[in-house]
């Protein structure tokens, strides 16, 4: 078939784009081996030789096939972006209470320490009060007989109490003096000999006096 011009070309060729190769042959003439439309099949065997979105039956299939495949790996994705939205939205949950649990744990603290801290405040201002009423009644057993006599008898209780362990301290000494003293003169060469004597003489006596009777 031959074209008055472009636009006719133009016109026909678009009218045979989904023409199968029998149906653009009666047409025109196009070469059974050859790829007219570049899609990678042969004329003859591609179902529309002139549509290069179209190879024919098993391409379909294989479209088919890959578009269910991309559809199922699309709801895949989806199920686990859904499921990571989920952990993130636990993680942050997780994470406020923690966040609360330690602004409470916090608080607890603070609330305990400043118990303590009063309770301390308290104890040192109950100390002062006490000196001072020490210091007070020092001051007034200076001008009451009461005082002075109280005085008196813990200046001599205390000077007794030393005496005491003076006395004490010197009594132990020299009785570990004397134990010494006693010790070496028991141990002495003539202490022995002596000894060894008198029990020799009371050994004799002893049996004289069995003999006897």
């Amino acid at each position: 078939m031959k074209f008055k011009n472009h636009n006719q070309r133009k016109a026909v060729m678009a009218s045979l784009r989904n023409k199968n190769y029998r149906q653009i042959n009666s047409v025109i003439k196009i070469h059974p081996h050859k790829d007219s439309d570049r899609d990678g099949v042969v004329n003859i065997k591609d179902c529309k030789p002139l549509n290069p979105n179209k190879q024919g039956f098993f391409h379909d299939l294989q479209m088919k096939s890959l578009k269910a495949k991309e559809q199922r790996l699309e709801d895949k994705r989806r199920d686990e972006q859904k499921k990571l939205e989920t952990v993130l939205e636990q993680l942050k949950e997780r994470k406020k209470v923690a966040d609360l649990s330690t602004k409470i744990a916090q608080a607890k603290n603070k609330s305990k320490q400043a118990v303590i801290d009063e309770m301390q405040r308290e104890k040192r201002k109950l100390d002062k009060v006490k000196e001072d009423s020490r210091k007070a009644k020092d001051v007034l057993d200076n001008y009451t007989f009461t005082g002075k006599s109280k005085k008196a008898l813990v200046g001599a209780a205390k000077w007794s109490e030393k005496k005491a362990l003076a006395g004490a301290k010197w009594t132990g000494k020299r009785a570990v003096i004397g134990a010494k003293k006693f010790k070496e003169d028991w141990n002495r060469p003539e202490s022995i000999k002596r000894r060894k004597e008198i029990a020799k003489k009371s050994s004799k006596a002893i049996s004289k006096f069995f003999k006897s009777l």
